[in-house]
């Protein structure tokens, strides 16, 4: 037969047990009471909870309750706001293509072919419109 232990009338099944306390609840607490340093909040923590803690212990875990998570997050600069998408260009010809770009500037026709440049002035249209590109002809009109 199976030995029973024996009942004892001082614990009920019922009864609430002592909860064990942790370093970093002990830590938490003697932080709140005011013993933020070390030495102050080993003593602390020795005399109210029973608990022996280097002061070492105590900065780490100190030092991780302040961090949050207690993990570290990325390394680095941090994100800048989020961008909105730039729009969609105009829809073009697939006969018409797009002349080639350095560093945002249209690079220019060393030849003074008309075709070319009157390709040029479509692919303006197509991309800023009719009156816009009327307004920069104006501009070096006069």
């Amino acid at each position: 037969m199976a030995k029973q232990k024996p009942e004892s009338s001082t614990t009920t099944p019922d009864a609430p047990k002592p909860d064990k306390i942790t370093q970093s609840e002990a830590v938490k607490r003697a932080v709140a009471a005011g013993k933020g340093q070390p030495t102050e909040g080993v003593q602390y923590i020795k005399d109210n909870f029973k608990m022996e803690m280097t002061n070492q212990s105590f900065s780490t875990v100190k030092s991780k309750l302040n961090k949050g998570t207690g993990t570290t997050g990325k390394r680095g600069r941090p994100p800048g706001p989020a961008k909105a998408p730039a729009p969609a260009p105009a829809s073009k010809p697939a006969s018409a293509s797009t002349p080639a770009h350095t560093n945002g500037k249209p690079t220019t026709t060393k030849t003074g072919d008309p075709a070319e440049l009157a390709l040029a002035v479509k692919n303006l249209v197509a991309q800023y419109g009719v009156e816009t590109v009327k307004a920069m002809a104006d501009v070096f009109a006069s």
